[in-house]
């Protein structure tokens, strides 16, 4: 990655390569200006070179003293999209999802779309979307960008949020299990009452 400042040389009479003193060490083999263009670039950037620059340029009969601000960015990572919460009512689920980047967040925006138009769905890190049966299934892309590169993650709100089951099937479920559990305490009160009864007219029949 370089960071480029190209200089108006039309005034300059010929093009000499240019010397260049760089005062810092830890950009020793990184920085030069080419010739052809008189631009100042700095190569393999890190996290670090990130500041502003001071670029002093000599040209008989003058001196310039330019500034430069150097922002690094690192590469987006692919955004992860969460289930915040989802309420259902008959016929309708409305979901809130969230996106969010593990790292290099800085100056990080997002954007909701749906794969199938493309249309923009929402702008920012939540989404709240309400579907019904038909569109249960439909997915929604978000995208996380920053200055230099952006990544994207698909995904189906209904496949993130586990609805919760109907009221119906919850309480037949309820009721069967109710009533598995009775009769198996039946069933050991029946068992301990017959053990009860034998045992002593076993005792009698040694006696």
């Amino acid at each position: 990655m370089d960071s480029k400042h190209n200089e108006d040389c039309s005034n300059c009479s010929s093009r000499k390569p240019p010397n260049v003193l760089v005062s810092d060490p830890s950009y020793e083999g990184r920085l030069s200006v080419p010739a052809e263009n008189y631009s100042l670039q700095i190569t393999s950037l890190r996290m670090e070179d990130t500041g502003t620059y001071k670029a002093q340029i000599i040209t008989a009969p003058r001196i310039i003293d330019r500034h430069f601000l150097l922002r690094v960015f690192k590469q987006v990572p692919e955004p992860t999209i969460l289930c915040d919460s989802v309420t259902c009512v008959p016929e309708t689920c409305n979901y809130n999802l969230s996106c969010t980047v593990r790292d290099g967040k800085e100056q990080v925006t997002y954007g909701w779309t749906r794969p199938a138009g493309g249309a923009v769905v929402s702008i920012g890190p939540i989404l709240t979307i309400s579907q019904g049966p038909r569109d249960a299934h439909l997915a929604v892309t978000c995208t996380a960008q920053n200055p230099v590169s952006h990544s994207s993650t698909t995904a189906s709100a209904k496949d993130l949020c586990a609805a919760p089951t109907s009221a119906p099937a919850s309480s037949l479920s309820y009721c069967h299990v109710k009533g598995l559990i009775l009769l198996l305490v039946l069933g050991a009160l029946s068992a301990r009452i017959i053990v009860v009864h034998v045992l002593p007219s076993r005792d009698q029949r040694r006696d």
